[in-house]
């Protein structure tokens, strides 16, 4: 069998090729691949070591519910440090979720001539959440957007996109130079992959669903030409059974739905190959 490179936290680890046959078990956050053959464990990846990967691929420093690897728990943050959303240099601005701080690897690491900065929380949709980071989050950012001005804004979040009041939000943004609406990335389903380069993927409805919801003739981004929709599903699928999960044999995901910091770097390479991002 042919040898591929898994990437799990900060490391690859080499693993047989998955075929018809192999069988792939799979439990939220734990990923365990077997080979039918030898019964050998392969590769795995813990909670905790999950959580430390998510801690440090974030920008902790700008996530207002960062998770903290010594104590193991959500920081609740009512601020963040000021080099989060002050700069010197052209500036792109991430807010959303954990969906759209998986961008910042990619990001910063592709685009020297620019700050990135970040106004964010894990699990908090543009909409907002019972959470105080989350509620932080985005009282910052409604306060101070104008104020901060960065050359582009990217708004992303993992769903919640039809719960917002986009002519009210969009409202308050019409000043800014970019924005930028990343739509909802592909999940895959780890435990259903059958080929090295494609997997089940569990939100392709959804994705149809807010694609057409801003692409549509009569989209309410028609009245707004600073505003630009970037269908992920467009990008990253060929069709619904198809989309862009192992590139050169390295997978491109942390867990079933974030990019890993290599997935970072591919996918924001592919935005910037499409003149998505400029």
């Amino acid at each position: 069998m042919g040898v591929v490179s898994y990437y799990t936290i900060e490391k690859k680890i080499n693993f047989k090729k998955v075929l018809l046959g192999t069988s792939v078990l799979s439990i939220p956050f734990f990923v365990v691949a077997l080979n039918s053959n030898t019964n050998h464990k392969i590769a795995e990846q813990s909670h905790e070591e999950l959580l430390n990967f998510r801690y440090h691929y974030s920008n902790p420093k700008c996530n207002f519910r960062a998770y903290h690897p010594e104590t193991k728990q959500q920081q609740e943050k009512e601020k963040i440090h000021e080099d989060c959303f002050t700069y010197l240099n052209k500036s792109i601005l991430i807010h959303g979720d954990s969906y759209a701080l998986h961008f910042h690897h990619g990001l910063q690491k592709n685009l020297d001539e620019f700050d990135i900065l970040q106004i964010a929380a894990f699990s908090c949709r543009l909409h907002g959440s019972s959470t105080k980071g989350c509620r932080s989050s985005n009282t910052f950012f409604d306060n101070n957007i104008t104020k901060i001005s960065p050359d582009i804004l990217i708004l992303s979040e993992r769903d919640g996109y039809e719960d917002l009041d986009w002519e009210t939000y969009l409202g308050k943004l019409e000043k800014l130079k970019s924005v930028i609406i990343l739509g909802p990335s592909p999940e895959i389903r780890m435990k259903k992959l059958v080929y090295l380069n494609e997997a089940s993927i569990s939100n392709f409805d959804y994705m149809k669903k807010i694609d057409f919801m801003f692409l549509k003739p009569d989209s309410i981004l028609k009245s707004f030409p600073n505003v630009h929709y970037v269908s992920m599903k467009s990008l990253l699928c060929s069709d619904e059974r198809q989309c862009d999960v192992l590139v050169d044999g390295v997978n491109i995901y942390a867990d079933d739905g974030h990019f890993s910091k290599f997935g970072s770097d591919y996918v924001v390479k592919k935005l910037l190959s499409h003149n998505l991002i400029k």
